[in-house]
């Protein structure tokens, strides 16, 4: 006896609550009562939600299967297909579509289509057989073509006139008259993300969300199994929460933009100044140089260097025994053996002075009063954002030309988007130019060093390291590191580390976004006693701070006598 496959499908999901798919499987059902056939489940093809005339059904679903198993010769000759209608197959153009019906005709399929029965040897005797399946795969090429034309003029009206296009929103918003509101409470959540995200990952994140029992937002009242680190990533990553919705078609399979940025669209949930700096800071952490070391995060990657070369510090685990290894900071030309010394500091020591500077430091001396600066930096970093944003639509306009997209369409487009960019790029360097005016080489530190004073206590655990090396790259631009003294390269004996002036271990701080620098003097066995310089910019020579400052060095590192005050700069 045959084997009789049945094949059902419907276009859309929302047709699965309809009497499409009860009334398919009814026909086939009877179709085997009535031949004598035995109807088996396991034998069903479905394709739900699959269109048949965007070849979804043949490119990614199960018919598509079908037919690479019959061509493989793995269904048997003289089994049956059962479809309801010829426009469940295809509903293509119709050189697809007999396409697909010849494939299975000359492959001894029977394709069973309402109550015909169409083999090979019946279309050779009879070929005005086929007109029925011609007539119908043209008539729902028609009918599909002309409801997606339609369709597509409905959206495109609803789209200018300003109204809400759809009432599917991002979960902080709903539909209140009409109108798009913001969800005050879920907004409220939105905002706790971003400000976690500026010291946390999605990953740790969503541990300590679903640890302190947050409930997660979602659109509608879907019930959602706590919170998960991709969800957490898309919305920080969604310019729906400054307010921004592009309007796209679906063309050959990929959505399309159609029409401008509507930036207004939604409510902010934050302010753009607030999205584009936290995507700054989550694009840092994603190409964070050098690997993390399994047994002791590095807090210093992409920010250490070796002296006043380009040359960056590597952490190099030699084993926990001191005596006999220990971790390092090394330079990457001693790593790389090309240089005279091995040009390292011992990590345990550089971490520890680097804390006591930090947590003692009073950073307000390179910090400018006024508004000013930071309206300016709230601008740099939309400009920044913007002008991401922009090249990022440049790139996949780029990839969809080069896909076979509609060139002319896309070439307009990329050009005009150019235009955009250049006068992102115009307006960015108009402002880093009012900014290094304003600032008159300064940061605003004060904050920074609030949230790493609190991250500092969970120094000890990975996730603790891990936001104070985000946090410190939100206002260190670069760490010169000297640990055989400030301009020497050549190791020093042990009596000299002890003694010498000109050998104490030192590193200077180059702050983000100015020419400020400072000078950090440390002691060589004791990392707790340290002298820091005052500020000074670029036109003064490092060496002439140092020895500037001689005396009060001399007398903080190698007091005379016991008894003596130390002018010990410690926290």
């Amino acid at each position: 006896m045959a084997k009789v496959y049945s094949y059902i499908r419907f276009s859309t999901p929302e047709q699965a609550k309809g009497d499409s798919y009860r009334r398919q499987v009814e026909r086939i059902r009877r179709y085997c009562r009535e031949n004598n056939h035995v109807f088996e489940d396991h034998l069903t093809i479905e394709d739900l939600g699959k269109s048949a005339y965007s070849k979804a059904n043949l490119e990614s679903g199960r018919l598509g299967l079908f037919l690479e198993a019959v061509e493989a010769g793995k269904i048997e000759n003289g089994s049956i297909l059962f479809v309801e209608s010829f426009d469940r197959i295809s509903r293509a153009d119709l050189f697809t579509a007999l396409g697909v019906l010849g494939k299975l005709l000359d492959a001894g399929i029977t394709v069973v289509a309402g109550d015909r029965e169409y083999t090979a040897a019946t279309v050779r005797n009879n070929q005005f057989l086929l007109l029925e399946p011609i007539f119908t795969f043209i008539r729902g090429n028609e009918e599909s073509a002309t409801k997606g034309m339609r369709v597509r003029e409905a959206w495109r009206h609803k789209r200018d006139s300003g109204l809400p296009l759809t009432r599917q929103m991002p979960a902080w918003c709903r539909l209140d008259g009409g109108k798009i509101v913001l969800d005050e409470e879920k907004a409220k959540t939105v905002r706790l993300l971003f400000e976690m995200a500026r010291t946390m990952g999605a990953k740790r994140i969503a541990r300590v969300l679903n640890r302190d029992k947050v409930p997660p937002i979602a659109w509608r009242r879907r019930k959602v199994a706590g919170w998960q680190p991709s969800y957490i990533s898309k919305i920080l990553s969604q310019p729906a929460v400054i307010g921004h919705f592009q309007p796209c078609a679906m063309k050959g399979g990929k959505r399309i933009p159609e029409g401008p940025l509507r930036e207004d669209y939604y409510p902010q949930a934050v302010t753009p100044a607030v999205f584009h700096s936290v995507r700054s800071i989550m694009k840092a952490r994603a190409n964070d140089r050098g690997r993390v070391a399994i047994v002791r995060r590095n807090l210093f990657t992409g920010l250490a260097y070796a002296g006043n070369k380009d040359a960056p510090m590597h952490f190099v685990n030699k084993g926990n025994d001191a005596a006999k290894g220990g971790q390092y900071l090394v330079s990457d030309t001693s790593v790389r053996n090309y240089g005279e010394a091995w040009w390292a500091w011992p990590y345990d020591h550089f971490e520890r002075a680097f804390v006591h500077y930090v947590i003692g430091v009073d950073f307000s001396g390179v910090i400018l009063p006024g508004p000013e600066r930071k309206s300016l930096e709230d601008e740099l970093q939309y400009q920044n954002g913007q002008l991401a944003a922009v090249e990022g639509k440049v790139s996949r306009l780029i990839a969809l030309a080069e896909g076979g997209g509609d060139i002319p369409q896309l070439k307009a487009r990329i050009d005009a988007l150019r235009k955009e960019a250049a006068q992102f790029k115009e307006a960015k360097a108009d402002l880093e130019a009012r900014l290094y005016v304003a600032a008159s080489g300064s940061v605003a530190l004060q904050d920074t060093q609030k949230d790493l004073k609190r991250v500092l206590d969970r120094l000890q655990k990975p996730d603790g390291r891990d936001a104070v090396r985000t946090t410190l790259k939100r206002f260190i631009h670069r760490l010169s590191l000297w640990p055989f003294g400030l301009g020497q390269w050549k190791r020093p004996s042990k009596e000299e580390r002890t003694q010498g002036l000109a050998c104490l271990p030192c590193f200077e701080v180059q702050f983000q976004q100015t020419d400020m620098r400072q000078i950090v003097v440390v002691h060589p066995t004791d990392p707790t006693i340290l002298f820091w310089s005052e500020y000074f910019d670029e036109t003064t020579n490092s060496a002439a701070v140092f020895t500037n400052n001689t005396k009060a060095i001399l007398a903080l590192m190698f007091p005379k006598r016991k008894g003596r005050s130390k002018q010990r700069r410690k926290p």
